[in-house]
């Protein structure tokens, strides 16, 4: 379908576009956010997600007008198309399952960038813990996810897959996410989540999954963030400074989470596996294993 490429590829561009020209101005070194943490994301969230609402009235609407005029084309309906899938309790429970083996992953790829560039969420744990507890976990855990998932997940994932096979539409998902956090320190992290997410959208064929995850891994470090703060005796920044090591002592560290997190690789393809059979997919596993026998969700 050229139609579907050619959104998929507009899709493509104007989120490296948005990423790479945009966000940056929205961000310190940009318009000044300081003390104004909350209003700093809320705005960059819209940057990310306005665009893409556009992009979804364009391909809905030509849809319709292909749907009516082109006997040949294959019209999907709009939830279709965003993957507004409703799923089974055990996939819901295999997933939360899943957020937890990733994070192992996540922390080793965080360790790595820890020896290069400071830790990002340490630098605006300040600002963050200024707000009232609630405001922090709507917008870091609820809305953020909603507008990142939505875009990444539901209008870039589920545009390049409609056109290409699943797997560099995987990982240009990935990429992009990971792009999109403009710092070293959480690109890595960032990237091993993001096509995690995109994977479980595949397995599952519901962007709510997606959505699961960023909220739960968003929301316990909002959690733990707090929690640290009011009842450790000291404030988070503090504790966190204590943490922070030289990078002769995170070699260990480094290696010990490399190790872990294959394991955690392994299981995390079974739990992906799982999810596929539970909702009458495809296996995923063979998304990663071998590409060119894997044909999609059914």
């Amino acid at each position: 379908m050229r139609f579907e490429q050619r959104i998929g590829a507009y899709e493509l561009v104007l989120m490296l576009l948005i990423e790479l020209l945009v966000l940056p101005l929205l961000l310190p070194g940009g318009f000044d956010f300081t003390g104004a943490w909350d209003i700093g994301i809320i705005i960059s969230e819209l940057v990310i997600v306005v665009p893409a609402l556009l992009l979804t009235v364009v391909w809905y609407f030509i849809n319709m007008y292909k749907s009516d005029h082109d006997p040949d084309y294959e019209s999907i309906t709009l939830s279709d198309r965003l993957m507004f899938k409703p799923v089974k309790v055990r996939t819901v429970l295999y997933t939360i399952l899943l957020t937890i083996v990733l994070g192992p992953i996540m922390s080793f790829f965080n360790s790595v960038s820890l020896i290069f560039v400071d830790n990002v969420v340490v630098e605006q744990s300040e600002e963050i813990l200024g707000l009232p507890f609630w405001v922090a976990f709507f917008i870091t855990a609820i809305y953020g996810p909603l507008c990142e998932e939505f875009a990444f997940r539901g209008i870039v994932y589920g545009g390049f897959r409609r056109y290409c096979k699943p797997q560099p539409a995987v990982i240009v998902s990935g990429l992009i996410f990971g792009l999109m956090h403009l710092n070293l320190n959480q690109f890595g992290y960032a990237f091993a989540l993001g096509v995690a997410m995109a994977l479980v959208v595949e397995a599952s064929g519901s962007i709510w999954m997606s959505f699961l995850i960023h909220l739960l891994v968003n929301g316990t470090s909002v959690v733990y963030m707090y929690l640290l703060d009011n009842f450790s005796g000291s404030s988070f920044s503090e504790l966190a400074a204590e943490d922070l090591s030289t990078t002769e002592s995170m070699i260990p560290t480094i290696i010990i989470l490399a190790l872990i997190s294959v394991g955690c690789f392994l299981l995390a393809m079974k739990i992906l596996s799982r999810i596929s059979k539970i909702e009458n997919r495809e296996d995923t596993s063979v998304l990663m294993s071998d590409s060119s026998n894997y044909k999609g969700g059914s």
